[in-house]
Protein backbone atom coordinates (compact mmCIF):
# COMPACT_ATOMS: atom_id res chain seq x y z
CA UNK A 1 0.00 0.00 0.00
CA UNK A 2 1.46 3.89 -0.94
CA UNK A 3 0.07 6.19 1.74
CA UNK A 4 -1.88 9.15 0.25
CA UNK A 5 0.93 12.13 1.00
CA UNK A 6 3.61 9.66 -1.27
CA UNK A 7 1.02 10.52 -4.22
CA UNK A 8 1.02 13.05 -7.06
CA UNK A 9 -1.61 13.09 -10.09
CA UNK A 10 0.12 11.94 -12.98
CA UNK A 11 2.07 9.31 -10.90
CA UNK A 12 2.02 5.43 -12.62
CA UNK A 13 0.58 3.02 -9.90
CA UNK A 14 -1.27 -0.55 -9.95
CA UNK A 15 -3.75 -2.24 -8.14
CA UNK A 16 -3.64 -5.31 -5.79
CA UNK A 17 -5.82 -8.24 -6.89
CA UNK A 18 -7.97 -7.99 -4.21
CA UNK A 19 -8.92 -4.65 -4.89
CA UNK A 20 -8.70 -5.01 -9.05
CA UNK A 21 -12.55 -4.52 -9.97
CA UNK A 22 -12.43 -1.83 -12.98
CA UNK A 23 -13.84 -2.83 -15.87
CA UNK A 24 -11.56 -4.32 -18.08
CA UNK A 25 -8.45 -3.54 -16.14
CA UNK A 26 -5.85 -6.63 -15.73
CA UNK A 27 -3.61 -7.88 -13.01
CA UNK A 28 -0.15 -6.24 -13.32
CA UNK A 29 -1.75 -3.17 -15.64
CA UNK A 30 -0.80 0.21 -14.97
CA UNK A 31 -2.39 3.00 -13.80
CA UNK A 32 -1.98 6.83 -14.08
CA UNK A 33 -3.30 8.62 -11.31
CA UNK A 34 -5.89 11.85 -12.82
CA UNK A 35 -7.54 12.92 -9.41
CA UNK A 36 -6.50 12.52 -5.70
CA UNK A 37 -9.54 12.63 -2.86
CA UNK A 38 -9.35 12.64 0.72
CA UNK A 39 -9.89 8.40 0.99
CA UNK A 40 -9.95 7.69 -2.96
CA UNK A 41 -7.68 8.36 -5.67
CA UNK A 42 -9.63 8.49 -9.63
CA UNK A 43 -6.93 7.27 -12.52
CA UNK A 44 -7.09 8.30 -16.24
CA UNK A 45 -9.87 6.44 -18.07
CA UNK A 46 -11.75 5.17 -15.71
CA UNK A 47 -14.80 6.73 -14.59
CA UNK A 48 -14.75 4.50 -11.19
CA UNK A 49 -12.12 5.35 -8.05
CA UNK A 50 -10.12 3.24 -5.48
CA UNK A 51 -9.48 3.22 -2.11
CA UNK A 52 -5.68 4.09 -1.31
CA UNK A 53 -5.59 0.35 0.76
CA UNK A 54 -5.49 -1.53 -3.18
CA UNK A 55 -2.93 0.52 -4.40
CA UNK A 56 0.71 -0.39 -4.80
CA UNK A 57 3.87 1.02 -6.15
CA UNK A 58 5.30 -0.51 -9.03
CA UNK A 59 8.90 -1.90 -8.42
CA UNK A 60 11.51 0.37 -10.35
CA UNK A 61 13.65 -1.60 -13.33
CA UNK A 62 15.85 -1.44 -15.98
CA UNK A 63 12.72 -2.34 -17.85
CA UNK A 64 10.83 1.18 -16.43
CA UNK A 65 14.21 3.13 -16.80
CA UNK A 66 14.06 2.39 -20.49
CA UNK A 67 10.41 3.23 -20.99
CA UNK A 68 11.26 6.89 -19.59
CA UNK A 69 14.37 7.40 -21.57
CA UNK A 70 17.64 6.84 -19.19
CA UNK A 71 20.71 5.67 -20.28
CA UNK A 72 22.90 3.03 -18.28
CA UNK A 73 26.23 3.76 -18.37
CA UNK A 74 29.15 1.90 -16.32
CA UNK A 75 30.34 3.66 -13.71
CA UNK A 76 34.26 4.83 -14.27
CA UNK A 77 35.24 4.66 -10.91
CA UNK A 78 35.46 0.96 -11.04
CA UNK A 79 32.96 0.80 -8.10
CA UNK A 80 30.06 -1.77 -8.41
CA UNK A 81 27.61 0.03 -9.75
CA UNK A 82 25.34 1.63 -12.74
CA UNK A 83 25.01 4.94 -13.87
CA UNK A 84 21.50 5.86 -15.05
CA UNK A 85 20.92 9.24 -17.01
CA UNK A 86 18.75 11.16 -18.97
CA UNK A 87 21.07 13.73 -19.26
CA UNK A 88 23.90 15.11 -16.75
CA UNK A 89 21.56 17.03 -14.96
CA UNK A 90 19.84 14.32 -13.22
CA UNK A 91 22.03 11.24 -12.20
CA UNK A 92 21.23 8.49 -10.28
CA UNK A 93 23.05 4.61 -9.93
CA UNK A 94 22.28 1.39 -9.35
CA UNK A 95 24.07 -1.51 -7.08
CA UNK A 96 24.94 -4.19 -8.30
CA UNK A 97 25.25 -5.45 -4.53
CA UNK A 98 21.28 -4.72 -3.58
CA UNK A 99 20.33 -3.85 -7.20
CA UNK A 100 18.68 -0.69 -5.35
CA UNK A 101 19.02 2.31 -7.54
CA UNK A 102 20.52 5.35 -5.59
CA UNK A 103 20.56 9.78 -5.99
CA UNK A 104 23.12 11.54 -3.86
CA UNK A 105 21.96 15.20 -3.40
CA UNK A 106 24.96 17.45 -3.03
CA UNK A 107 24.42 17.73 0.90
CA UNK A 108 26.10 14.09 0.68
CA UNK A 109 23.04 11.69 1.76
CA UNK A 110 21.78 9.80 -0.49
CA UNK A 111 17.77 8.86 -1.72
CA UNK A 112 16.59 4.85 -2.58
CA UNK A 113 14.81 4.59 -5.08
CA UNK A 114 12.36 1.36 -5.03
CA UNK A 115 9.47 2.39 -6.95
CA UNK A 116 8.30 4.30 -10.24
CA UNK A 117 6.20 7.16 -8.28
CA UNK A 118 9.09 7.26 -5.86
CA UNK A 119 11.75 8.24 -9.10
CA UNK A 120 8.62 10.30 -11.14
CA UNK A 121 8.08 12.61 -7.84
CA UNK A 122 11.78 13.42 -7.23
CA UNK A 123 12.26 13.82 -11.20
CA UNK A 124 9.35 16.37 -10.67
CA UNK A 125 10.70 18.14 -7.47
CA UNK A 126 14.56 18.75 -8.61
CA UNK A 127 13.90 19.15 -12.52
CA UNK A 128 10.08 20.88 -12.06
CA UNK A 129 8.89 18.87 -15.05
CA UNK A 130 6.95 15.32 -15.45
CA UNK A 131 9.25 12.32 -16.04
CA UNK A 132 7.00 10.62 -19.14
CA UNK A 133 7.41 7.38 -20.93
CA UNK A 134 9.53 8.18 -24.16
Amino acid sequence: MIQANELRVGNLVTINETALHFDGAGKDETFCISEIKEEVVKFKGFHTSELYSGIEPIPLTEEWLLKFGFKKLQNPNNTPSLIWKIDWTFVFVQSIFDDLFYYFPKDGNRITLKSVHQLQNLYFALKRTELTIK
